[in-house]
């Protein structure tokens, strides 16, 4: 279940509260569904998900890069992404194109999809 506010911004609009992580790694839990998970303070970050089984189909959760340093987000097996449909990772590498990459996770219920926003043309994203 998204976890925001129940009263709409003055603009009309749901808040979606931001997940600052500063370690290097990171695993989401229920209570981060519905939220922006972001590597502000840290850099290198791995981020891991729920299996999708255990999450409401439609359930997401957004992944931005606002720091510089790899990032990889997934779970084995579960991840739709980049013309591979059992991907475990998806995730970015490449040296000054890092900030401004994200990634929505959506749970179908038994696998995740991958939703990619790429910041520059020259980054590279791997699928694993």
């Amino acid at each position: 279940m998204p976890n925001y506010s129940d009263t709409p911004s003055k603009f009309g609009c749901w808040l979606i509260p931001p997940v600052a992580v500063t370690g290097a790694t990171y695993t989401v839990t229920h209570a981060d569904l519905g939220k922006v998970i972001t590597n502000r303070g840290g850099g290198a970050l791995a981020v891991t998900l729920p299996d999708p089984a255990t999450v409401p189909a439609g359930s997401w959760v957004m992944v931005y890069a606002v720091a510089a340093g790899n990032m990889t987000i997934g779970v084995t097996d579960k991840v739709i992404a980049l013309n591979d449909a059992t991907a475990s990772t998806i995730g970015w590498s490449t040296d000054g194109e890092e900030i401004g990459n994200s990634v929505l996770m959506v749970s179908l219920g038994t696998l995740w999809f991958a939703e990619v926003h790429v910041a520059d043309e020259a980054n590279t994203l791997a699928v694993t």
